[in-house]
């Protein structure tokens, strides 16, 4: 799942992967397959790695598939997104910890 924040205050485009227990390898190179095949001259500021499973799919998996894809063409900057294990394991939690990253890391 992919969650794309636009901060428009200081004019950030930032992509959230996120991943959830169900996700494979299969999944990831779908995501990333499809967004190195989009259109246009769109280039984003970030791409944030949410890994909520590491044990399913690594980091360095991600990362790996994230550069065979050329993505660092379209995304200027790939980070890991550190996922806080106190953080209850379902995506109104996952959408509700991104969303407060971002109104206090990008809405200054």
């Amino acid at each position: 799942m992919a969650l794309s924040v636009n901060a428009f205050f200081i004019m950030k485009n930032i992509i959230f992967f996120i991943t959830h227990k169900t996700l494979s390898v299969e999944h990831v190179v779908t995501s990333f397959t499809s967004l190195s095949n989009q259109a246009g001259n769109k280039i984003f500021d970030k791409i944030y790695i949410y890994n909520t499973h590491p044990e399913e799919i690594s980091n360095d998996e991600i990362k790996n598939i994230f550069y065979e894809k050329k993505l660092n063409n379209k995304i200027k900057k790939l980070d890991i997104f550190v996922y806080n294990n106190l953080t209850p394991k379902n995506l109104g939690s996952d959408l509700n910890c991104i969303i407060n990253y971002a109104i206090n890391n990008y809405n200054k």
